[in-house]
């Protein structure tokens, strides 16, 4: 076994015999940005990274932010700006580029041409960190935005080479860039003297005049807010978007009632350290990763006692491998249609009970091309067509589906269904007083028995 060194995530072996072997797969947190505070359980604090853009060079830049919170509260914006805000009372703030607090804040680095190395001072960077350079100025050889890995690293300098462990990049004329695009600013907010947190919103809306749907600048988070309870706790939603937020650690929180939306529309998430508290009473999880960029996520803590709704809960998570298992029992669970919707997952977990109890499950699993496999569903809760066509004809590498209690016409077309697949399917098929239809055509099930639906007044549409 060589050195191991970081690409891109992942831990790679590069000793040995010159070849590279995957061993393990992680995020790895920007070394440009900024360490995060310690933020304890026991305190009520939230603290996160900001993105500062240089904008047009018209103005500040564009860089809003907004929060609200129920509790009087203070918030240190990192850009030398403190104020203090009553409670119920929305925070407006916008960063400017050119704030001399934020100075350095991009990591500026020079280079030096005659030793091919880029200059920073106790950068603190090992063999193998990724690094991509902006704003080059004067230096040639390299490409602006391209990734790529320190290689002969010394504490106040070090190359850069074009591929991992490869030969140091040639620069031409010294000169200098930055290793990110934007400054950043360390926000913190906390309760006043003697308050309490007790609602925080994340997802307010800063009320410039005429101002679009727009991405905020987090980065990083670190949430404890232990005396937020109920719905009070809106990280995302439609308002605002964080769509460069990376990583969330929510570190304490009282126990919640609604989940909805709270991770939704995050593509570069790919940390979540736990969720913010046990779901054992929490009622609805919809939309709650939808558009994540999650790869994997925490388990549940706690049960699923008064659940009732996860639709949409995690639609397009297009780089999910795999999913939570809801803890049972879900006695309570209805909704969970298109749950699982647009993701590249090759299995979703059991549901608690099977699903018994669910009415509406329309295009739980629409168009997932790697799904391989369905848990027992029992569908004899359903109550039409449409909340039970599961699959939407586009899941066409699924090969089993075990389903039961079905009771009106649905489709499983388009699948990788063989003809003991097929026959798994009626088989699960209740006998109904109205005659029904199941289409099963699309499959590579040739020999199938249809007189298993049959006698059960099913008609089998190939």
């Amino acid at each position: 076994m060589g050195l191991k060194v970081k690409e891109a995530g992942v831990f790679v072996d590069v000793g040995g015999g010159g070849t590279t072997t995957q061993l393990v797969d992680e995020w790895i947190r920007n070394p440009a940005w900024p360490a995060i505070p310690t933020v304890l359980a026991s305190e009520q604090k939230i603290v996160g990274l900001y993105a500062v853009w240089p904008g047009d060079g018209v103005g500040n830049g564009a860089n809003f932010f907004a929060f609200n919170g129920q509790g009087a509260y203070t918030i240190n914006f990192g850009d030398g700006f403190t104020a203090n805000f009553a409670s119920n009372t929305q925070a407006n703030h916008e960063f400017n580029f050119n704030n001399a607090a934020l100075a350095g804040t991009n990591k500026p680095v020079t280079f030096t041409a005659s030793t091919n190395t880029v200059n920073l001072a106790a950068h603190g960077f090992t063999a193998g960190t990724v690094v991509p350079f902006f704003n080059i100025v004067t230096t040639a050889g390299l490409i602006e935005g391209r990734r790529y890995y320190v290689v002969n690293p010394t504490a106040n300098a070090f190359q850069v080479a074009a591929t991992l462990g490869g030969a140091p990049v040639t620069l031409t004329n010294d000169g200098s860039a930055t290793l990110l695009p934007y400054k950043v600013a360390i926000v913190t907010i906390t309760p006043q003297a003697g308050q309490n947190l007790t609602v925080i919103n994340l997802q307010a809306k800063h009320n410039q005049t005429g101002l679009q749907v727009y991405t905020t600048g987090w980065l990083d988070l670190a949430i404890s807010v232990p005396n937020v309870t109920g719905t009070g706790f809106t990280l995302s939603g439609t308002a605002v978007s964080h769509r460069l937020l990376e990583r969330v650690n929510p570190i304490a929180c009282g126990n919640l009632t609604t989940m909805a939306n709270m991770f939704r529309g995050m593509p570069s998430l790919r940390v979540l350290t736990r969720y913010p508290c046990p779901i054992t009473t929490v009622t609805t999880m919809a939309n709650m990763h939808d558009g994540s960029g999650l790869r994997t996520f925490p388990e549940y803590e706690g049960t699923a006692a008064v659940l009732i709704n996860t639709a949409f809960q995690f639609s397009s998570c297009f780089n999910a491998e795999n999913f939570p298992r809801l803890p049972g029992p879900a006695p309570n669970l209805t909704t969970i249609n298109n749950m699982y919707t647009s993701t590249n997952a090759r299995r979703i977990p059991e549901f608690p009970g099977s699903a018994a109890t669910v009415t509406n499950m329309a295009a739980l699993v629409l168009a997932c091309p790697n799904l391989q496999e369905l848990p027992p569903i029992n569908m004899a809760a359903v109550t039409s067509t449409a909340n039970g066509n599961i699959t939407g004809g586009s899941t066409p590498s699924l090969k089993r589906i075990r389903t039961s209690g079905m009771r009106f016409s649905f489709t499983v077309a388009n699948c990788q269904l063989s003809a003991a697949a097929t026959n798994e399917i009626f088989e699960g098929l209740p006998t109904v007083a109205t005659s029904q239809t199941i289409t099963v055509s699309g499959n590579p099930n040739q020999g199938f028995n249809a007189s298993i639906a049959n006698a059960k007044n099913w008609v089998v549409a190939a």
